[in-house]
């Protein structure tokens, strides 16, 4: 069974080679479109700007603004060293690599098909040229929990999956899950009930005390927006009302033909195998609730970061079902070779109609290899952003969230058009945040009265043939016209009232770069 990769080899050597190709194939690719333009403020830039932010400007508190992000202090460490052009490289080479990191462990743990699941799987290809995201982390913590554990080594699968929680607090809910299914493990009991109890304070910490101290607007998280419907004004009591209502959330979930379909795409890309290993699968009820309860479409896509905490224990059920298979197959007398060319046709079109390599429907859809390669006016648009835009990272750029740039977002502050080019953005400065501060905060709900900044545009770029977006929200872009006319009145709205109010220093086929006018 060996040669079909259904059973470890002994040393093998092919791991390391699918490795790097995928290292090599992630790196390229994603650095490749952000050369290109393609990549897009929402959300490259605005990681750019903050960690710029934090590691120039000392505004450490940025990691906890909206999101309680500990990880972000590791990151803007990291690119300390590196120039405004190069950051956005960086992230995206330590992304991938991030990615990359678990198929050698993957394919010697578990054999060929495994690894090759995860190779092809649409997730990682997404989660690896979707921008960035710190979310990515989840994967190889994700695998490093489940080998910990399989490895008899509670604590180091405790230590594992509490390293969850630094990457965005909604991971600390997977955090917890991960301690119950390690409290049923061998030897596992103390570590997964203090796993459970962490996870689950840090959870309630970050929502209801850190976000609403740290951040101005404390309308965000999961008691906001995509949340909004669900009862309860608490995030405790959001989750009590999913618990005791059952019915509403299985109609709000089966109800949307859409949301079907991503449960089709996370099991029938891998041949819906994981379902015969449930036991991981426990492990992502959390994040998979979060996605098919939000109304919001983009958690529930297959192309975005949302799926980062999904892919470990996916592909580790995947790699448990797998000698259950090839049991019943045998037991019939069945040809474990036509199983398993079977089953490689299977991942192989869920790697076709759903990922983002080029041996996939929607990379060609996508352009192809011209999505990935600057042309001719692509250069003269860096070029005049390189020149003109100031070097100051104090001065405030506002740029088209589908015209992302280091010399532009390398700042304090930056943003996507129109966002800070006509009123002031205010935003809280926690930078005097004292321990005193937030236990006096805990016990009172009294924020100490901290400095409000007011970040306006000095500088505006757009690209009127680039698609079109008021902030975050886009619209579908075909033949080089919006065809969202809502979203196309307000974007040429915004765009004749930032002509008038501020002088245009540079034009070119439809590039704009537009200076605050001085009084």
């Amino acid at each position: 069974m060996s040669r079909y990769g259904i059973l470890p080899q002994d040393k093998p050597r092919w791991p390391w080679t699918m490795g790097l190709v995928l290292l090599g194939a992630l790196t390229a690719l994603a650095c490749m479109r952000y050369l290109a333009l393609r990549s897009t403020v929402f959300d490259l830039g605005v990681f750019v700007c903050n960690l710029t932010a934090m590691s120039e400007g000392g505004e450490w508190w940025r990691a906890m603004n909206g999101h309680i992000q500990p990880v972000l202090w590791l990151y803007a460490w990291l690119i300390r060293p590196l120039p405004d052009w190069l950051t956005p490289l960086g992230l995206m080479v330590a992304q991938a690599f991030m990615l990359a990191l678990p198929l050698p462990f993957l394919g010697k743990r578990y054999g060929v098909f495994p690894a090759l699941a995860y190779f092809g799987f649409f997730a990682v290809w997404h989660n690896g040229l979707f921008d960035f995201h710190p979310d990515h982390l989840a994967i190889p913590l994700g695998f490093w929990f489940f080998f910990r554990v399989q490895d008899e080594d509670p604590w180091g699968a405790a230590l594992a999956a509490l390293c969850l929680c630094l990457i965005k607090e909604t991971f600390a809910l997977q955090a917890a899950v991960f301690g119950v299914y390690l409290a049923f493990t061998r030897g596992g009991g103390p570590a997964g009930i203090f796993v459970f109890a962490t996870g689950l304070a840090w959870f309630w910490l970050a929502t209801a005390k850190l976000i609403p101290f740290f951040t101005m607007d404390t309308g965000v998280g999961v008691t906001a927006g995509a949340f909004a419907w669900i009862g309860g004004s608490s995030v405790l009591g959001k989750a009590w009302w999913v618990l005791t209502h059952p019915i509403d959330i299985l109609g709000h979930v089966l109800g949307d033909p859409r949301k079907l379909k991503y449960l089709a795409a996370l099991f029938g890309s891998l041949a819906f195998l994981p379902l015969l290993s449930p036991g991981p699968l426990f492990t992502i009820l959390p994040t998979l609730a979060l996605s098919l309860l939000s109304t919001r479409p983009d958690y529930y896509s297959v192309t975005n970061h949302y799926t980062a905490g999904l892919v470990a224990p996916l592909i580790v059920a995947f790699a448990g079902a797998l000698p259950l298979v090839t049991d019943a197959v045998n037991a019939r007398s069945g040809r474990l070779d036509r199983w398993a060319g079977t089953l490689f046709i299977v991942l192989l079109a869920g790697h076709v109609l759903l990922a983002a390599s080029p041996l996939s429907v929607p990379f060609w859809r996508g352009g192809g290899f011209g999505g990935f390669w600057p042309d001719d006016r692509d250069t003269r648009i860096i070029r005049a952003m390189e020149k003109i835009l100031p070097d100051d990272p104090t001065k405030v750029v506002i740029t088209q969230n589908s015209l992302n740039w280091g010399k532009a977002v390398s700042r304090y502050f930056a943003n996507s058009f129109p966002l800070a080019v006509f009123e002031p953005h205010l935003a809280q400065d926690s930078g005097q945040a004292t321990l005193r501060d937030f236990r006096r905060f805990i016990f009172t709900g009294i924020k100490p009265d901290f400095h409000v900044t007011r970040s306006l545009a000095d500088y505006v770029t757009l690209d009127l043939k680039r698609a079109w977006f008021v902030v975050d929200q886009g619209c579908e872009w075909k033949g080089g016209a919006c065809r969202d006319q809502a979203v196309a009145d307000a974007f040429r709205e915004s765009v004749e009232r930032a002509r008038k109010e501020f002088d245009t220093v540079h034009e070119d086929d439809g590039f704009l770069i537009l200076k605050r006018r001085e009084p």
